[in-house]
C-alpha cells in the first residue's frame, strides 16, 4: 500500500514510501522507501523496518532529534498467537540522518501492559539506543542500560527456561553491554569499575569473560 510521495528526508529529492503486508496465523508490515536520483529509485532505508500486527506513518522529527524531514513511526507488535513471539505492543522510530538511508533510533514498549516491564525489555531498548549511537550520541544507551540493572526488574520468560536462571543470565549480559557503552563513550576508568562490580558479583558468567577479553583488545 502506497504510504508517501514526498521529500520525506528534506533533501530536495522525491521520495516514495510503501508498506507491504504478508499475512499467515499472524500479519506483518514491513516499510520501504526509495528515493528519485533523476534516473532512477534507490533505496533508502535500513533492513528490518518490520512489525507484527502494526501500522506505518510519517510525522515531523521532533525538536532535538537528530533527523531531518519526516520521521517513520512504526507501532504495534501484538501478533495475537504464540508463533508471533512476545506480545509487545511497541512503538519503533526510524530517522534520516543528513540524507542518510532511514534508520532505526527508538524502540520504546508499553511498560503499563501486563508482564512487560522487564529486564528483557528494556535491554533491546538500550540495545538500539547503542546502535543509535553514531547519531544519538551514547547518552541515550548508557542512560537505558543503567536502568536495566534495577534489582526490582524480573525476567521476560524469553529464553523459556527457569525465571532465577534468566535473570541472572540477562543481568551479566545488561552488565556487559554498560562496559561496552562506558568505553565506547570514552569512559575507561568508569567500565572497568563496572567490570570490577560483575566480576565480584558473576565471576564465573560468560559475560564477565567476554567483557574482561573485550577491554583487553
Amino acid at each position: 500500500a502506497l504510504l508517501s510521495t514526498d521529500d520525506l528526508n528534506g533533501d530536495g529529492k522525491m521520495d516514495l514510501a510503501w508498506t507491504v503486508e504478508g499475512c499467515s496465523t499472524f500479519c506483518v508490515l514491513e516499510t520501504q522507501i526509495a528515493s528519485w536520483d533523476g534516473k532512477s529509485y534507490t533505496s533508502t532505508i535500513q533492513p528490518g523496518a518490520v512489525i507484527a500486527a502494526g501500522s506505518a506513518k510519517f510525522e515531523p522529527v521532533a525538536t532535538g532529534d537528530p533527523g531531518q524531514g519526516q520521521q517513520l513511526v512504526l507501532s504495534g507488535g501484538m501478533s495475537g498467537t504464540p508463533e508471533g513471539g512476545l506480545a509487545v505492543p511497541h512503538t519503533e522510530v526510524w530517522q534520516s540522518v543528513k540524507g542518510a538511508p532511514y534508520q532505526r533510533i527508538r524502540w520504546h514498549y508499553d511498560r503499563n501492559a501486563e508482564g512487560n516491564d522487564c529486564l528483557g525489555l528494556r535491554l533491546v531498548e538500550a540495545d538500539v539506543a547503542l546502535q543509535a549511537a553514531p547519531v544519538l550520541g551514547y547518552k541515550p544507551a548508557l542512560d537505558l542500560y543503567t536502568q536495566t540493572l534495577d534489582p526490582k526488574l524480573k525476567a521476560c520468560s524469553i529464553f523459556g527456561m527457569a525465571a532465577d536462571q534468566e535473570l541472572v543470565i540477562l543481568q551479566g549480559l545488561a552488565s556487559f553491554r554498560l562496559i561496552q557503552a562506558q568505553a565506547l563513550s570514552g569512559a575507561l576508568d568508569t567500565a572497568k569499575a563496572a567490570l570490577a562490580t560483575l566480576t565480584k558479583g558473576q565471576p564465573d558468567s560468560q559475560y564477565t569473560a567476554a567483557a574482561k577479553q573485550w577491554l583487553d583488545e
